[in-house]
């Protein structure tokens, strides 16, 4: 009897395979710049979409055809995302170690869900105990820890374990311990039942120019996104106003977490004062929780004599050691396929008591083994991300990422230093490179120029930047973190486009 879904023939499978390969050779092993375009056109975007087969057909075109269809449909509309020149967003790209993982990943398709089933869940914790010791960070420390979709899940599981311990800190505080002599979960009882108990009228999530994935998860775990409240020093808005914070903490009635950015979205500043951040914190009962979602790859600076920049990377992540959790994404600097984040706290009790699958015999782990990854995250089937993560970390070890972290400051200050000295733009925030990360932030001086700058960069499709506001005003954002980065050669390349535009301006305003 023939099977539902057919198997190809092995000539069948090996002539697709052949194409893979040749497009993987194209993109890896050519290494001069690439001469294709960052981003499709707008007409072959248009193009594209119309061939697109929308409608469920009743009989399958068969494997080699729908192949060949995507190939020739959908492969031409995709951006080249993966680029050195793609700087609109900080997404990293694939490195050749994450890509040949991640097609395993494909092939072995396991289930990360807990121990025992196959090596998948203990290459995961190995992977995320890696990450620690190359931000030299103490993997003892950390016990709670997660391979997530990225940054944006990970702050839900921040702040949801967040909320559990600021309850927890109240109820004990205001009722005391149950019948049974311990402290009600939040993750049982409810967040009204425990708000009441805990004598609160609100929580408040206390930042300084957060990601906007802070506000979004303060909507899902029900504290409202009016939760996300800032709390910014206003000559410096990526730090905290500590007075004003410590005002904020001390309101009555009111629980609160803490979330400090290292590396602000727009301008990729660090916040500071951390220790500082820290006792207030303590005083005050309050979860503190770093998102460094692309900004944690300083710390791995700490330990490089041969950095220039390393003084200036212990400066920015002081105190990266106090938080309570931390947000990473894997898929930027790390250089792993999308999507592929991470989170750590220090309680992992905690974590657990507010994921664990309450009631499933049947997911019960292993006796002795770890905690499952489905108890201390929001997803039970879980794809084997951390595997891409793995083989690249053993490829090319800490020399290799530091570098990467490297040359990718150089970059970005490269393009900065031309910014500062120009008469067409302005460096934002202010025009201090020695605080230049790995994002670049700028305006046209001209109103007339600022208005259309983005459109008259990205029109050339050499290089893609992404637009955002600054004292509400627009402005223009170059992130660097792509694993083919020549420093020189990248900086110089956009360098380029933004004198072209100068000179477009300057002759036809």
């Amino acid at each position: 009897m023939p099977l539902p879904i057919p198997q190809p023939s092995a000539e069948e499978l090996e002539n697709v395979l052949d194409q893979i390969k040749s497009l993987v050779v194209n993109k890896y092993a050519n290494t001069s710049p690439p001469s294709d375009f960052v981003v499709p056109s707008a007409e072959t975007l248009t193009a594209h979409s119309q061939r697109l087969i929308q409608q469920l057909p009743e009989t399958g075109l068969g494997f080699e055809p729908a192949f060949d269809f995507v190939k020739d449909t959908v492969l031409p509309a995709l951006s080249n995302q993966s680029t050195e020149t793609y700087l609109g967003f900080v997404t990293g790209g694939a490195t050749p170690a994450a890509l040949v993982g991640d097609y395993i990943v494909s092939l072995f398709d396991q289930n990360v869900h807990r121990y025992g089933d196959s090596l998948a869940a203990v290459i995961e914790n190995v992977t995320l105990s890696l990450i620690l010791e190359f931000v030299y960070l103490d993997p003892s420390a950390w016990k709670g820890r997660l391979v997530t979709t990225g940054a944006t899940a990970s702050n839900i599981l921040a702040l949801a374990v967040g909320r559990e311990h600021v309850l927890a800190q109240h109820i004990a505080a205001n009722e005391g311990p149950d019948a049974s002599g311990s402290t009600p979960l939040t993750s049982e009882i409810g967040l009204f039942k425990a708000m009441k108990l805990a004598n609160l009228e609100s929580m408040q999530v206390l930042h300084c120019l957060s990601h906007s994935s802070i506000a979004k998860a303060c909507a899902v775990l029900g504290l409202g996104s009016n939760a996300a409240m800032s709390v910014s020093d206003a000559s410096k808005p990526w730090c905290f106003d500590l007075a004003q914070l410590e005002e904020r903490l001390a309101t009555p009635h009111v629980g609160s977490i803490v979330v400090v950015s290292f590396g602000e979205v727009n301008t990729g500043r660090y916040t500071r004062d951390i220790p500082k951040i820290r006792a207030l914190c303590d005083k005050y009962h309050a979860w503190l929780h770093i998102d460094g979602a692309f900004g944690i790859y300083s710390s791995a600076l700490r330990g490089s004599n041969t950095s220039e920049y390393q003084a200036k990377a212990i400066e920015w992540t002081d105190g990266l050691e106090l938080g309570d959790s931390i947000t990473g994404d894997a898929h930027k600097s790390l250089n792993v396929p999308y999507d592929c984040g991470f989170f750590y706290c220090r309680d992992e009790a905690l974590l657990q008591s507010v994921f664990k699958n309450p009631g499933a015999a049947y997911l019960a782990g292993v006796k002795g083994a770890p905690v499952n990854p489905l108890d201390k995250g929001i997803e039970n089937s879980r794809r084997f991300r951390a595997l891409p993560l793995y083989l690249t970390l053993l490829a090319y070890g800490r020399n290799g990422y530091q570098q990467l972290v490297d040359a990718s400051i150089r970059a970005a200050r490269l393009i900065a230093e031309y910014i500062a000295s120009s008469e067409t733009y302005i460096l934002l925030p202010d025009d201090d490179i020695s605080e230049v990360s790995t994002i670049v932030l700028f305006r046209a001086k001209s109103d007339v120029l600022n208005a259309e700058l983005l459109a008259r960069i990205n029109s050339s499709r050499a290089i893609s930047l992404s637009g955002t506001q600054w004292h509400h005003q627009p402005a223009v954002r170059v992130a660097v973190s792509n694993w083919k980065i020549d420093a020189e050669s990248l900086a110089s390349r956009v360098v380029k486009e933004l004198a072209r535009v100068a000179r477009e301006f300057e002759e036809h305003p």
